[in-house]
């Protein structure tokens, strides 16, 4: 293995450690990303890996997108210092990329990189997994305010994390009948934590809506069809069921009028006051080119 190549191994290494991390603490991949940014610009090649982000779409909308808010801060009302703040919580947008053209842009082990990725994300995620059952069992601390039992990372990023690992469950209960009983168990108790253990319905709702997806690809419209149908009953059942859904739902109730009353401090009333000021823009001469990045000020904090 020559020098170069060497190189390029660590790189994906580092790629793999950043997918593992994602569901870790924050400076797990903070690290991991610095430093694999570092090398990715020791290493150089960009001009080939220039050519690779050309011809990757979900790359180039990335890009699209963090260029247009570098420009959008130029017009915002905010400081410099709260635009570039907000900015930077979007830095995953330059990384994608960057990993993108280091695990896919070699045919010949991109295949087997990308399964490596996957396997990282899956053994960081098992995890925090194994993280909200101790916690749900009490044989840990929860995390308060963030979620009681919901892993590193509060309860929407976890339990965003958790849809996409229960899809994948799922899904492989169809694609892969030699091992039917594994992925079965494996989905029942990932759809437990789902909507027993975690009151993320961020989470909750992005799987319901996965589930036509499985249904049409192995089962056909007329099923895909149905289990549209059934959706919101299946979501009733799950607030009814569970007692911490209810609460949550209840929740969503206080916070429907502290929105009412002006008061967006937390959760739902925030999201209905970015809904109503998006609903806003759209009537505003500002539809075309926006605000500004960080133009919108909640309390003290521009976001």
């Amino acid at each position: 293995m020559n020098h170069r190549s060497l190189n390029e191994d660590t790189l994906r290494w580092l790629a793999v450690g950043c997918a593992f991390s994602v569901a870790l603490p924050t400076a797990w991949i903070s690290v991991l990303s610095g430093l694999f940014g570092a090398l990715y610009l020791v290493i150089g090649n960009f001009r080939e890996r220039c050519l690779f982000v050309r011809t990757c779409p979900p790359a180039i909308a990335s890009l699209v997108l963090i260029a247009w808010m570098s420009l959008a801060m130029s017009w915002s009302p905010a400081p410099w210092s709260d635009a570039l703040r907000n900015l930077w919580k979007y830095r995953e947008l330059i990384l994608f990329p960057a990993i993108a053209s280091v695990i896919l842009k070699d045919e010949s082990t991109a295949d087997r990189w990308q399964s490596r990725l996957l396997l990282g994300f899956l053994a960081g995620f098992s995890i925090a997994f194994v993280t909200s059952w101790l916690r749900w069992l009490g044989l840990i601390s929860d995390l308060g305010f963030k979620g009681a039992f919901a892993g590193f990372h509060g309860r929407t990023g976890y339990s965003l994390m958790l849809a996409f690992v229960t899809y994948l469950c799922v899904d492989r209960c169809f694609a892969d009948k030699r091992r039917l009983p594994i992925w079965l168990v494996a989905s029942l108790i990932c759809l437990s934590n789902l909507f027993i253990v975690n009151d993320g319905r961020t989470g909750q709702l992005a799987f319901l809506l996965l589930i036509p997806w499985v249904t049409l690809r192995y089962l056909g419209a007329r099923w895909s069809l149905l289990s549209i149908l059934i959706l919101p009953l299946i979501l009733s059942v799950s607030v009814i069921a569970v007692p911490s859904n209810m609460d949550r739902f209840n929740a969503s109730f206080e916070q429907w009028e502290s929105f009412q009353e002006g008061k967006a401090n937390a959760g739902d009333a925030l999201r209905l006051t970015y809904w109503s000021q998006t609903i806003e823009d759209l009537k505003s001469d500002d539809l075309l080119i926006g605000r500004g990045t960080g133009s919108y000020k909640i309390g003290r904090a521009h976001v």
